[in-house]
């Protein structure tokens, strides 16, 4: 079973995104969504060959039905084809896929906190440590932040982030940084402090680099000129 097995389909806002597409070509932009979507980080490689063999198409049909849907409708960021709208939906849908798991583990812990409680505490037969106990790391702020309002290309960066991290540390650290976050920048992630940018600077120093990203401390202040990006309603296609 696909990791999120249904995506959200607004049915007004595609068909007027369709209404000019023929029946090959509407069926060539579904089974590209349905392929993102199914596809770790919401995005496909801009391989022909991969492309075609994943949606079962010959050449012909490939260059007649899939080569204008990924023109007109699609957008490419290193190597990598996305749609805007539907990333956008991808990284709210994992947000509260998230958000449910986090709930559940904190309902168990405080289930099995409950469950200790009525057990006698033996702690007290055991010898006392007086030296040798670590302090705490970090600041013992609480750093809160919000990925709300990345634009597209900052929710895909943070897919990609995602998609680095192999080890279980390094995807809890992932994790520990979206919390921090306040403000995306061409490449750039804004964070809540100090502490949060040279802790996460340190921690994913090889994800970060191997993606191209940096950190840096503070919201992003918007040009005259240029509002800060947010995501916006976009009904089908590029924004």
């Amino acid at each position: 079973m696909a990791k999120l097995p249904y995506v959200p389909l607004y049915l007004d806002a595609f068909g007027s995104a369709v209404a000019h597409l023929s029946l090959e070509e509407e069926g060539a932009y579904f089974r590209l969504l349905r392929l993102c979507w199914e596809t770790p980080g919401c995005t496909i490689p801009t391989d022909p060959k991969w492309i075609a063999r994943k949606l079962r198409v010959n050449t012909e049909e490939y260059q007649n039905a899939v080569v204008p849907i990924l023109k007109e409708f699609f957008s490419t960021r290193r190597g990598r084809y996305y749609q805007k709208r539907l990333l956008a939906e991808y990284v709210k849908a994992n947000d509260k896929v998230r958000a449910r798991s986090e709930a559940g583990k904190a309902g168990a812990a405080a289930k099995h906190r409950k469950t200790k409680k009525k057990e006698p505490d033996k702690r007290s037969d055991l010898p006392k440590q007086t030296h040798g106990i670590p302090e705490p790391e970090g600041s013992g702020r609480t750093l809160t932040g919000s990925t709300m309002n990345l634009p597209p290309d900052g929710a895909l960066a943070l897919e990609r982030l995602r998609a680095a991290a192999v080890t279980e540390h390094a995807a809890s650290e992932v994790e520990g940084l979206i919390g921090c976050i306040t403000a995306w920048d061409d490449g750039t992630f804004h964070v809540t402090g100090k502490y949060a940018q040279d802790r996460f600077s340190e921690s994913l120093s090889r994800e970060l680099r191997a993606e191209g990203l940096t950190l840096a401390i503070g919201s992003r202040k918007p040009k005259a000129d240029k509002p800060s990006p947010k995501f916006t309603a976009i009904e089908g296609g590029k924004s």
